[in-house]
């Protein structure tokens, strides 16, 4: 939760700072990097959960769970895809 977090306050420093006048490019680019780096550790911790996932299931439990997972993910883009022409209507 404190990496979300972190990486939301670094969208919002960045958005804070692209919105100044004059632009200070030298906070810009600090701050982008700040944002870049919550992302990769946020992406890094993923990851890590997705390793310790796999040794707990096994190589063969672990490939059903991700054809599950692409098969929900399907379905869901397709719900929303639906749902959203339907809106337009």
């Amino acid at each position: 939760i404190d990496l979300r977090g972190n990486l939301e306050k670094a969208r919002l420093d960045l958005d804070a700072i692209l919105g100044k006048k004059p632009l200070n490019r030298e906070a810009v680019w600090a701050c982008y990097d700040r944002l870049e780096k919550a992302r990769e550790n946020l992406a890094r911790e993923r990851f890590q959960f997705l390793l310790k996932v796999r040794e707990i299931l096994g190589p063969e439990r672990f490939e059903r769970l991700k054809m599950m997972y692409r098969g929900l993910m399907t379905q869901k883009r397709h719900r929303v895809m639906e749902g959203g022409m339907r809106k337009w209507w």
